[in-house]
């Protein structure tokens, strides 16, 4: 249902896990013009059905939601002197970290990181 509400293609790989974990690839062909993205649209809709919820005291909702990143993309994540993370960090309020390669779980390759 996503994949057709979407546009964007899903992929679910769970034969390399040994745990809970499982990859997850969303793609698309896009446009920079385009003001719908295929690939954000699928992830928004995945977004609460693969991420751990959490319920604080304080009654806020949160979600934590783990990314895998082509190592050679991870720049364009975080943008010169950290700008364009610390950007989005300001616009969503989010809590958004970039771990170490010591983290990342089995499903994923050489080439990753977490975000």
């Amino acid at each position: 249902m996503i994949k057709q509400e979407s546009g964007a293609v899903i992929k679910v790989d769970s034969s390399t896990s040994e745990g809970d974990d499982c990859l997850i690839t969303i793609s698309a062909k896009e446009f920079f013009e385009d003001t719908f993205s295929p690939t954000i649209e699928a992830a928004v809709r995945l977004q609460p059905r693969c991420s751990e919820k959490v319920d604080r005291d304080s009654g806020i909702i949160s979600f934590t939601t783990r990314l895998l990143v082509p190592t050679s993309r991870i720049g364009c994540l975080i943008g010169k002197g950290g700008a364009i993370v610390t950007e989005m960090r300001r616009l969503t309020k989010a809590n958004i970290r970039i771990l170490s390669k010591e983290n990342l779980p089995k499903v994923a390759s050489d080439d990753d990181e977490m975000v």
